[in-house]
């Protein structure tokens, strides 16, 4: 079990450093880095915000 949570933590961390460097324009920076290493929080935390920005949105409009 150890060893699937590690390969699903660095499987998540490539994915997340691809994403990061196609969205930066191919730039490795701190954001890039910290979104690799804490992909399970700050992913969801950015979703989260996200849908707290569109319901702030819609109320104001």
């Amino acid at each position: 079990m150890t060893c699937l949570a590690i390969f699903l933590y660095a499987a998540g961390s490539l994915l997340a450093v691809q994403y990061s460097h196609e969205i930066g324009e191919g730039r490795l920076s701190i954001g890039t880095v910290a979104l690799a290493l804490f992909w399970p929080v700050t992913i969801p935390f950015v979703w989260c915000w996200g849908i707290v920005e569109t319901v702030i949105e819609a109320v104001r409009s």
